[in-house]
């Protein structure tokens, strides 16, 4: 079992968020980002900048505080289906066959597709602006490459997604937080953890909110000894760029062209 106590391990300084919760940066502005995505066609989808983003809480308040409140939009998928391709229940798949029903889980395939196209995704009728998204992800047999989860997602075609999204480098157990446009992934975060391990069920966390800013956080959970949530890695980001995504989106997850993990119970939450 996990252990119970963690501590992010700290390199060189990637952003800082103090001070971010109430307007820009001082200075001429300049997003300390990381173009991470190619272009369509390109070879490569991804190149890590292993580097971490210190985590202010205080740039973050209300973490803690629940987003199910009367009015909130609520949705929960177990995948207590039999098993089957496509995944049913609503979702949208880009490319059907990137994820199947298996053993009660959204199961990766392998795919020739890259993540944009092997996205999953709630209907247009559900898009909502400030959205929490939790989901279990299990591993089998090693952590893969590439593992994500989406919020905003909108503006989905071919090799196009726009929207917020975090996904896993998994040879550094490197979390990365990004801002997707059209075929380009920015990095504006990043976070890493302890070594995951195989046929062990973590939780992930994806929450988004505000438009003047907008605030995007991320965690990754496993149990300790007694069986309890710890959080293993997360961090945040206060957006301000001009090509932030401030428009109601979709909920989901992808992944690349590796198998190797699955999803389950996930929820979204939000208005």
């Amino acid at each position: 079992m996990l252990g119970a106590a963690f501590a992010l391990s700290a390199c060189r300084l990637f952003v800082s968020l103090d001070g971010l919760g109430d307007g820009p940066p001082e200075g001429d502005g300049a997003s300390p980002e990381s173009s991470i995505g190619e272009e369509a066609g390109a070879a490569s989808d991804a190149g890590a900048d292993h580097t971490v983003t210190p985590f202010d809480a205080a740039g973050f308040p209300g973490l803690d505080a629940s987003f199910d409140g009367p009015d909130a939009k609520v949705f929960f998928d177990d995948f207590e289906r039999p098993n089957a391709d496509p995944l049913g229940n609503g979702w949208i798949e880009r490319f059907t066959g990137a994820f199947n029903l298996v053993g009660g889980t959204a199961a990766k395939q392998t795919s020739i597709n890259n993540y944009r196209d092997n996205i999953v995704y709630r209907p247009q009728s559900e898009d909502l602006l400030d959205v929490e998204v939790v989901a279990e992800i299990r591993f089998s047999p090693v952590p893969e490459n590439m593992p994500m989860l989406w919020a905003r997602a909108q503006n989905i075609s071919a090799n196009r997604v726009d929207g917020y999204h975090v996904y896993l480098d998994c040879c550094a157990y490197h979390f990365h937080i990004a801002r997707h446009v059209g075929s380009v992934s920015t990095e504006i975060a990043a976070f890493d953890t302890p070594p995951l391990v195989a046929n062990q069920t973590y939780r992930w966390t994806l929450r988004v909110t505000g438009t003047t800013s907008t605030a995007i956080y991320s965690r990754f959970e496993g149990r300790n000894d007694s069986g309890a949530w710890v959080i293993l890695g997360q961090t945040g980001y206060v957006d301000f760029e001009a090509d932030r995504i401030v428009t109601p989106g979709s909920v989901g997850f992808s992944g690349d062209v590796e198998s190797g993990y699955a999803f389950d119970n996930f929820s979204r939450v939000g208005y």
